[in-house]
């Protein structure tokens, strides 16, 4: 056993080296499942893509925000997934507190070709679709999902809005997600096959690179933590 100097004199170190373990803790802890925030986490990620998005009627697709999930940002929706894993999305960001924000509607969650999606409201229902005959081609659609992208930055022209989710022709593409943007490439070839409707489409604010992370400030009424003015 160390002699009592010895125990003293390494107690200064210990004690140091367990307050280094600890500080600067931002990110989910890696005991939290599925991603989840842990405690004192910063953020989280929700990849859309790991959740179930098949439906067979429209109650079976809810609105959920897929991407980085971070404390003071907005939590505005944007994605559909299956009921099924309501449940787990709640589990993921019940340590994310979210921002106060201006949100715009971005549709209600409809099953579109057995695919949950977003439809915005208005004649003809379900993303505007009527009635299609038996013979007659499904819609073109694709899922972007933000989270697979890089959202860092170094600067704010690093940082490009687009339209994540479940996208279709037909339907508004009003941006509402951020990615860097070496990823415009890759997300312009993704979406080729869209044609988006002709929308007015609500200021979702300004792409601006915060804390090496693409976030939108200059929203009216609400300045993210980080933002000019925003604390």
């Amino acid at each position: 056993m160390p002699s009592l100097s010895t125990r003293l004199l390494l107690a200064p170190a210990l004690a140091a080296g367990l307050l280094v373990a600890c500080a600067g803790r931002t990110t989910a802890s890696s005991g939290a499942p599925d991603g989840a925030a842990g405690d004192g986490a910063a953020c989280v990620s929700v990849e859309l893509s790991s959740y179930d998005q098949s439906c067979n009627v429209d109650a079976d697709c809810v609105e959920i925000t897929s991407g980085s999930v971070c404390n003071g940002s907005c939590q505005c929706g944007g994605s559909a997934i299956n009921v099924d894993g309501e449940s787990r999305y709640r589990s993921q960001v019940a340590g994310i507190t979210a921002g106060e924000c201006p949100c715009f509607a971005g549709g209600n969650p409809t099953c579109v070709d057995h695919t949950c999606t977003l439809c915005s409201p208005g004649p003809g229902g379900s993303c505007g679709v009527i009635a299609r005959d038996a013979g007659a081609p499904s819609r073109t659609c694709v899922n972007v999902d933000a989270s697979t992208y890089d959202q860092s930055c170094a600067q704010d022209s690093d940082c490009i809005d687009v339209t994540a989710g479940m996208l279709c022709s037909g339907e508004c593409a009003c941006g509402g997600s951020l990615i860097n943007v070496d990823g415009q490439a890759r997300y312009a070839q993704a979406v080729a096959s869209i044609v988006s409707a002709a929308c007015g489409c609500p200021t979702a604010g300004v792409p601006t690179c915060v804390q090496d992370r693409c976030v939108f400030c200059g929203i009216p009424g609400y300045e993210a933590p980080g933002c000019p003015d925003g604390g």
